[in-house]
C-alpha cells in the first residue's frame, strides 16, 4: 500500500490499433478527491471504473 499522498507518474501504451497515455498526480488532502480529464469521445464510459480502481488503492488525497 502506498503511504505518501504526493506523487506523479506517467506511462504510454501502444498497440497496432491505438495508443493510450495515462498521467496521475496526487497531493495531500484530507479526503479523497478524484478529478478525471479525458476526451469525451475516447473515454468509452471508463470513468466509473477508473474512479473505483483509484479509490480501492488511495484513501485520501487530491488525485488528478
Amino acid at each position: 500500500m502506498i503511504q505518501s499522498m504526493t506523487g506523479y507518474a506517467r506511462t504510454v501504451a501502444n498497440n497496432s490499433d491505438a495508443a493510450l497515455s495515462v498521467e496521475i498526480r496526487s497531493v495531500n488532502h484530507r479526503t479523497l478527491d478524484v478529478k478525471l480529464r479525458s476526451r469525451k469521445e475516447r473515454s468509452l464510459g471508463f470513468d466509473g471504473m477508473v474512479r473505483a480502481l483509484i479509490s480501492k488503492h488511495v484513501h485520501r488525497g487530491s488525485v488528478e
